[in-house]
């Protein structure tokens, strides 16, 4: 070993016995509150789930938000208030036949916390059925190790109006794709009006219900297609980009606002989510030749 390199090792140790643990204190900011009020025109029990925001460097259970008045009311005069049922979870039961089900209603949520109202409104559109549910086989290979079956639904937009879907699928009661992502349609295509009245296009039929797994003889497919209004097809459009933000051109994290106002019925920043009343439709087929 020569003079310089028995130099620079003593000097690397004596660093290294000086390092020192620093810890930094972070601003964690302001807590802001959060409504995941998505219910359906479906005659079941509905839940908007309320909570605050945990500090971001912290790996908490997110607390819930307790205490707060929840009612849904429709410019038809109805009102349908919502009970806290358990911590952050406010529900509606519906008595036997009833749901909140008019078609061209908008229904505005309110929120009342701490003295502070927060307002949503979300008009029920209507949505087509579901046709067929059917199922192609495909063989191994191009990246598939067995053989197996390629899901493709069928159904029409409604024709003369401007419509946005929300398609879900679930494989055996399991969520298709990615929970970042939501497929999302409009006049059953990407865009436009030339998809008006017409059956959804293929790549919606087909790639918004299918795993990168074919499906396979008996297993359980369930596809549902929500209707929703324009300013929620834009905010799952900003929340994907959020969750999927990464890699050589992310940009830092920030607040989503959805939808909620304040009693003013203007912008604010104190409360995060969004409120969306969809019509459901829902079709279910097991994987068969």
């Amino acid at each position: 070993m020569n003079f310089k390199t028995y130099i620079f090792l003593l000097f690397a140790i004596s660093l290294m016995a000086c390092e020192d643990i620093i810890d930094v204190d972070l601003d964690q900011g302001e807590i802001l509150l959060v409504a995941d009020a998505f219910i359906t025109s479906e005659s079941a029990i509905q839940t908007i789930k309320l909570t605050k925001t945990a500090p971001y460097f912290q790996s908490q259970t997110v607390p819930p938000l307790e205490g707060a008045q929840v009612v849904i009311k429709g410019d038809d005069g109805s009102i349908y208030p919502f009970n806290e049922t358990s911590p952050g979870n406010y529900s509606w039961v519906p008595q036997l036949g009833e749901a909140i089900d008019s078609i061209g209603t908008i229904y505005t949520l309110e929120i009342d916390y701490k003295g502070e109202r927060f307002l949503s409104s979300s008009k029920l559109n209507p949505v087509p059925p579901i046709d067929t549910i059917t199922f192609e086989f495909e063989p191994a290979g191009l990246g598939q190790d067995e053989d197996g079956y390629i899901a493709e639904f069928q159904a029409r937009d409604i024709a003369g109006r401007d419509d946005f879907y929300w398609i879900k699928a679930f494989r055996n009661n399991a969520r298709v794709g990615n929970p970042g992502s939501f497929s999302t349609s409009e006049n059953g295509a990407f865009g436009g009006t030339d998809a008006d009245g017409k059956l959804f296009i293929v790549p919606v039929r087909i790639f918004f219900i299918n795993d990168e797994d074919l499906y396979q003889l008996g297993e359980n497919v369930r596809v549902e297609v929500w209707s929703i209004n324009e300013e929620i097809s834009e905010y799952f459009l900003a929340v994907e980009a959020q969750t999927n933000n990464g890699g050589l051109f992310a940009v830092p994290a920030a607040n989503i606002y959805g939808n909620i106002l304040d009693a003013n019925g203007e912008s604010q920043k104190k409360m995060l989510g969004a409120f969306s009343i969809s019509a459901v439709s829902t079709r279910t087929e097991i994987v068969k030749e």
